[in-house]
C-alpha cells in the first residue's frame, strides 16, 4: 500500500500485511471482536486498493472515534 505523508511531503510504502495487523490490533484495542476487526481491516484495505480512498483508511480515525464514543 502507498500513502502520502503530508509531514514529509513524500509517498511511503506500507506492506499490506503490516497494515492489516495494525488495523486489527487498533480496532480490537477499541473493543471490536477479532472477527469484526479482521473484516473491517480487510474492507479498508480493499477500498484503498480499488482506489476508493473515501471509504479506505481515510475513514479509520472517524471509525475509531465512533467506537470510543459508543456511537458505532
Amino acid at each position: 500500500m502507498v500513502f502520502f505523508d503530508m509531514a514529509s511531503n513524500e509517498y511511503i510504502r506500507v506492506p499490506k500485511s503490516d497494515l492489516c495487523s495494525f488495523d486489527r490490533a487498533l480496532l480490537q484495542g477499541l473493543g471490536m471482536s477479532p472477527e469484526h476487526a479482521a473484516i473491517e481491516a480487510d474492507n479498508l484495505i480493499a477500498a484503498d486498493m480499488r482506489g476508493v480512498r473515501t471509504l479506505g483508511h481515510v475513514m479509520l480515525s472517524r471509525y475509531c472515534n465512533e467506537l470510543r464514543e459508543g456511537s458505532t
